[in-house]
């Protein structure tokens, strides 16, 4: 197979966690990144969009670094890359930036330099630069997926994704990071935790599965992560109750925070309104977004 001199890749962002399913369940989203990469005699790295005052335009770059990974473990050397970034996913807000940064340099780098790894060992190797595989499983394969571990090797399941739902997310401006909030959970937990959260965990899955949205208030409750985490984002509370009191049929922690995700059918617009309304109350400012979950995975042109 012949290497294409260009690669345009679309990784979208992804929420994960959905409540009980700490580091073992993301779901992909409409929001997106576009990562254009092409081989070159010298670094360089251009981004539009967020990010571009505070993102590092040289070979320190996560995309860069991803994609001089590949270039590594290939052996090739004197080598370099292009990279123009436009971005579009919120960075330090749990909505996966970095993964789809991960995702987009691997993917960028594979195709450039004939598509050598499969997308399994794509997605073991991002995983490995993430540190954890949900969100990057997600931004990799699209959907919702359940990820989880046999020894060294890593295991994927998709979950249906019911058409009619849609995400309702208010996205804080103040930033949380995820390897901060991850310091803060602790090592072992009581075995009625863990209960509890298997339970919605099989819960949640059932009702993407047959869309009984009804089980969704119930499916999205945690106790290993999200009461900690909710210390670090003391809103987080208020704004689920004002989501759920809007017709919400569920709402939670998006990833590590500060982000929280409603999921809803219809009244979109009232849940939103009510979500930062309710911030606003206390002094915090944000965006709403609406999107819908993203079943395709990413999106990829060569040339």
């Amino acid at each position: 197979m012949n290497a294409p001199t260009t690669v345009s890749v679309k990784v979208s962002a992804s929420t994960a966690n959905l409540g009980p399913g700490f580091d073992c369940l993301a779901m992909a989203l409409q929001l997106w990144n576009k990562i254009e990469a092409s081989l070159a005699d010298r670094p360089s790295v251009s981004i539009r969009g967020i990010g571009s005052d505070t993102l590092k335009k040289d070979q320190s770059n996560l995309i860069y670094k991803t994609m001089d990974t590949v270039r590594s473990q290939l052996a090739i050397k004197d080598m370099y890359f292009k990279i123009k970034c436009t971005n579009s996913i919120p960075l330090g807000k749990g909505l996966g930036s970095s993964s789809a940064a991960i995702v987009g340099g691997l993917i960028s780098a594979n195709h450039l330099f004939g598509s050598p790894y499969s997308t399994n060992q794509l997605l073991q190797m991002a995983s490995d630069i993430e540190g954890h595989p949900d969100n990057v499983a997600a931004a990799l394969l699209g959907g919702c997926q359940i990820v989880t571990k046999q020894h060294d090797q890593l295991i994927t399941s998709p979950i249906p994704v019911p058409r009619k739902l849609t995400c309702v997310l208010f996205v804080p401006e103040t930033t949380l990071s995820t390897n901060f909030s991850r310091g803060k959970l602790p090592k072992r937990i009581p075995m009625e935790d863990a209960v509890f959260n298997l339970g919605r965990v099989a819960l949640l899955v059932n009702s993407f599965n047959q869309s009984h949205f009804d089980l969704l208030a119930t499916a999205t409750e945690d106790k290993l992560h999200q009461p900690i985490r909710s210390k670090l984002f003391p809103a987080f509370k208020y704004i689920t109750e004002a989501a759920k009191k809007a017709g919400a049929l569920g709402a939670l922690l998006s990833g590590g925070g500060p982000t929280v995700l409603a999921f809803t059918t219809d009244r979109e617009m009232t849940i939103g309104y009510e979500m930062a309304d309710a911030a606003k109350v206390l002094g915090i400012s944000g965006q709403i977004m609406m999107l819908k979950p993203n079943v395709q995975g990413p999106r990829i042109r060569v040339k």
